[in-house]
């Protein structure tokens, strides 16, 4: 018998991972007149998101197959001796990384997506009005401080080798993975901040280009990722 606690658990991560996937989904396709230079363009292309769209929401349903593989005994600790228990059941862990991805980062994507309306693309192009209102008006790239707040949890939780991963590779290979798990994602988030960082110059240069003094002055009173600190 499943108890009450890891349905509730298994639907939680099954919702993180429809946000993560949805925080990945373009709400506009890309405008045929897209913007000179877009150094990332390919990492937008629809095939590629579609196939990001899919890999998380798969990790996201592995991870609640073992959570209530675990609690009906389907699945057992004995399978694999580098599955982490409280990976898969309510601890003040796992509810942190829930709680900032469902209440606070896909809800910050999503808004931005909202607040924009059909301008938003993830291809860059030029737009025909600058928006400085509303949650525009604390920050100026709400959506990717919104997609970082997703990505990071969602990995933080789904994507480690001692989660549903574990079940699926060897524990010889485990065992010479254990230890770096630190590692690896210090690695990711270098190569994904400093592309981050890409888009960021190239979006505001964009910008600039087009609004000139409007956008200078709005880029003064606000700040890009964090409001009142960066």
């Amino acid at each position: 018998m499943v108890s009450l606690s890891a349905v509730s658990f298994a639907l939680a991560n099954l919702l993180a991972g429809y946000l993560t996937a949805l925080a990945c989904r373009p709400p506009n396709a890309d405008s045929e007149k897209g913007w000179g230079k877009d150094t990332i363009r390919p990492l937008t292309s629809p095939s590629f998101l579609r196939l990001v769209q899919a890999l998380v929401f798969f990790v996201s349903v592995a991870h609640s197959f073992v959570v209530l593989g675990l609690d009906s005994g389907f699945i057992s600790l004995a399978q694999s001796k580098y599955l982490n228990p409280n990976l898969f059941t309510w601890t003040p862990y796992t509810v942190s990384c829930l709680f900032a991805l469902v209440f606070i980062g896909a809800p910050l994507r999503l808004a931005a997506f909202g607040a924009l309306g059909p301008r938003f693309t993830f291809g860059l192009a030029a737009p025909n009005e600058l928006n400085t209102s509303g949650i525009y008006s604390w920050i100026q790239h709400p959506s990717y401080t919104g997609l970082v707040l997703v990505i990071v949890t969602h990995q933080f939780l789904h994507l480690r080798w001692d989660g549903a991963l574990a079940l699926w590779i060897s524990e010889a290979t485990s065992g010479k993975l254990d230890g770096y798990g630190l590692t690896a994602f210090a690695l990711q988030y270098a190569v994904t901040f400093s592309l981050l960082g890409v888009r960021i110059r190239e979006e505001e240069a964009m910008l600039r280009e087009v609004f000139g003094a409007k956008w200078v002055d709005w880029n003064k009173r606000t700040r890009r990722i964090i409001p009142g600190l960066f």
